[in-house]
């Protein structure tokens, strides 16, 4: 994992890697990655402070959970004249996310 352009790695909070753990646990993993890791940490963020967990939950937690879980987790493509960036593309689908998202009380 790298810390996003300019900025030096940060310790992973357990708290935060335990959210995204039981977050991604309801779903089912794909071959391939197909989510990124960015848009797992905000909806992660969003369910666990509705859940009485974490409610900050960071893009290294986020994919350090899917690798815990047994997810894929592939680079995510970047133009080659930029360099990569901190997100990868985890094996979840984005219909099931979004389906999750979506019956989620408000």
């Amino acid at each position: 994992m790298r810390p996003g352009k300019g900025k030096q790695p940060e310790s992973i909070d357990a708290k935060q890697v335990e959210t995204a753990i039981v977050f991604l646990a309801h779903f089912n993993p794909t071959k391939a990655g197909r989510v990124n890791s960015y848009s797992i940490k905000h909806a992660a963020e969003r369910w666990g402070g509705r859940s009485g967990m974490s409610s900050y939950v960071s893009n290294g937690a986020a994919i350090a959970a899917a690798l815990h879980l047994g997810f894929v987790v592939s680079e995510y493509p970047t133009p080659w004249f930029l360099d990569p960036g901190p997100n990868a593309l985890i094996g979840i689908g984005w219909g099931e996310l979004k389906r999750f998202i979506a019956e989620e009380p408000s």
